[in-house]
């Protein structure tokens, strides 16, 4: 109990404190992946990002896709493809339409996975490695704390076990809402 305790207090404390320093924002994301001999994949994402300056984030995104062909059926196979990544983001304002268009870069972990079942037995495909992505697309103010975007891109996994002769990699649509945490956006003025 004191352990949780003095984690509370931290937080308290780090709050004002963290509040002042500039914007955080949380984004929850909807993804379409291209994943190359993995199969498009729909998939759910969040993403954390500071503002180090007027014009530029510091960004971490995580997607999880997946997509299963022949659903319950003795053919069945299910892609999976995972990727967390860090980068910074490029925002340019554009105040007399409430709108951002940012570009962003980022570099990660990346993993994916097939499962395959047939007749002869079971078979799992499963891989880590790097990667990366970037993207660009646009931002719209709605409020001061939400801001719907959407993002065009391109990401690529670099592995070297099960995957290493396969392309994984492809376009990227991220559709999503951005949180702004503790600071708002002032929709006001010229940012």
């Amino acid at each position: 109990m004191k352990r949780y305790s003095l984690i509370v207090f931290a937080a308290m404390l780090l709050m004002p404190i963290l509040a002042k320093a500039g914007n955080f924002s949380f984004d929850v994301i909807g993804a379409y992946n291209n994943v190359g001999d993995a199969k498009n994949q729909p998939g759910l994402g969040f993403g954390l990002g500071y503002q180090v300056h007027k014009d530029f984030n510091i960004i971490t995104r995580t997607i999880f896709s997946f997509v299963t062909e022949n659903k319950n059926k003795p053919d069945q196979i299910k892609y999976e493809h995972l990727m967390s990544m860090g980068g910074v983001e490029y925002v340019y304002f554009f105040p007399q339409y409430r709108l951002f268009w940012r570009s962003s870069f980022t570099i990660g972990y990346s993993e994916t996975m097939i499962r395959s079942r047939t007749a002869t037995g079971d078979y799992e495909l499963r891989d880590k490695g790097a990667n990366f992505a970037f993207s660009t697309g646009i931002q719209w103010i709605a409020t001061q704390h939400l801001s719907p975007f959407l993002d065009l891109g391109y990401h690529n996994s670099y592995y070297y076990g099960d995957f290493e002769e396969s392309k994984i990699g492809g376009y990227q649509i991220l559709l999503g809402i951005r949180v702004y945490i503790f600071n708002t956006i002032d929709i006001g003025s010229d940012y």
